[in-house]
């Protein structure tokens, strides 16, 4: 998702800003240091030095290899469709948890991708609006039925069997860019040979196959 992000132009230096604050919280604040320090024989104690130094070796191999950032205002969400048909193309219904157990339904652009992300075609830019018919729903991503073409369909042709999405709605990230045209991941139709198979051929291929 990241390297999408990049390839559609947005703002390198937030990224930096994220990373860096990521960095900071999972290698200098993911444990308290300054307290271990202050106990010499702790620091020093082999199990222990072995404990800590694999904490942030496998925080770095999660942000460097696998690119795990943290972004506070994005979350994956299961994706599900309006079955009242009031959503419009283009819209999405999002209503998130907060850590108070209080819901919050955003409204805005929102920035929608799902991994594998391989090409800038897969990272769509829709509005999430505010319905309420649909409040009975939460922490999942509300895709609309009406449209040319199923919104999740256009993001790496999913069909909502219980596909995870990233959802972001951090405007320094999000871009103003319009939507490409989406890849078509169909499948092309079989072709039948013109001719019909003479015996011949169906005994070279059970032959082929056989021997």
């Amino acid at each position: 998702v990241i390297f999408v992000l990049i390839v559609k132009g947005f703002n390198l230096r937030s990224y930096r800003e994220i990373s860096d604050a990521i960095l900071q919280e999972k290698i200098l604040n993911v444990l308290p240091w300054s307290k271990i320090c202050s106990y010499q024989h702790l620091s020093k104690e082999p199990f222990v030095r072995r404990l800590l130094l694999t904490t942030v070796s496998n925080n770095l191999y999660q942000i460097v290899t696998r690119a795990h950032v943290y972004v506070p205002q994005a979350r994956y969400m299961f994706g599900t469709v309006d079955e009242y048909k009031v959503l419009k193309e283009g819209q999405v219904f999002i209503q998130i948890t907060n850590e108070d157990e209080t819901k919050t339904v955003l409204e805005g652009p929102i920035a929608i991708t799902k991994n594998p992300c391989h090409h800038p075609e897969d990272l769509f830019v829709l509005k999430a609006v505010n319905n309420i018919y649909l409040h009975h729903l939460y922490d999942v991503l509300v895709f609309p039925q009406q449209g040319s073409r199923p919104h999740a369909s256009e993001i790496l042709g999913s069909d909502l069997d219980g596909d995870e999405y990233s959802v972001i709605w951090d405007f320094e990230l999000i871009l103003t860019l319009l939507n490409p045209i989406p890849y078509n991941y169909d499948s092309e139709p079989s072709h039948m040979p013109d001719a019909e198979l003479r015996m011949s051929s169906k005994a070279r291929t059970s032959i082929v196959f056989t021997c």
